[in-house]
């Protein structure tokens, strides 16, 4: 993933490019507080965090990316900002309360690997919370298709496939939810 996001220069123009979502209905589904230590995988440019992170302990962003963590450390200066890879985090085991993948996922090489690490670095008790992109609906499919021209290797799944991914991989009490904007869906797990 940060071999495309870095040379294509995407996140020069990620920001301006990306729809201009509202994160409110998906902020009150993570329901940040004060106590909190919540990891964001595939942070980007911070779009997301800076609506969470001064609502929160510690707020950890790990892209493979230099080029669009340089762009979250304007957006989220209090954050901690890590340069790394889902499938392989450089955190010790059961150390965030929460971890947030929002519109990353589906880059992920290694799935399967990266939901291990979910499940390793998440405290017992602690949540999961995934936004995606719906495959299926007519701006997923627009999605899919750019992405692929793009060579960016993204593989994007239904709300049933994911569940059923993040169940096999240990997490527990797994539901959908809506994050409101047509094209995407949320899922909650818990470790």
């Amino acid at each position: 993933m940060a071999c495309c996001f870095d040379w294509l220069a995407i996140a020069s123009v990620y920001d301006v490019v990306m729809p201009r979502r509202r994160p409110g209905e998906f902020l009150s589904l993570l329901e940040p507080a004060r106590h909190d230590t919540v990891l964001e995988i595939g942070a980007g440019t911070g779009r997301i965090a800076r609506h969470y992170a001064p609502h929160v302990a510690d707020c950890v962003l790990l892209d493979p990316s230099h080029r669009m963590l340089d762009r979250a450390r304007r957006k989220v200066p209090l954050g901690r900002h890590v340069l790394g890879y889902a499938e392989h985090m450089p955190f010790a085991d059961e150390c965030f309360d929460k971890v947030v993948s929002f519109d990353s996922l589906h880059h992920w090489q290694d799935q399967a690997r990266g939901l291990e690490e979910v499940c390793r670095v998440l405290k017992p008790e602690g949540r999961f919370f995934v936004v995606e992109v719906d495959p299926r609906t007519f701006g997923g499919r627009w999605v899919e298709t750019m992405e692929s021209l793009l060579r960016m290797r993204s593989r994007f799944h239904p709300p049933e496939r994911l569940v059923e991914m993040l169940r096999s991989a240990g997490l527990r009490d797994v539901t959908q939810a809506s994050v409101g904007d047509g094209f995407t869906y949320g899922v909650m797990a818990t470790r």
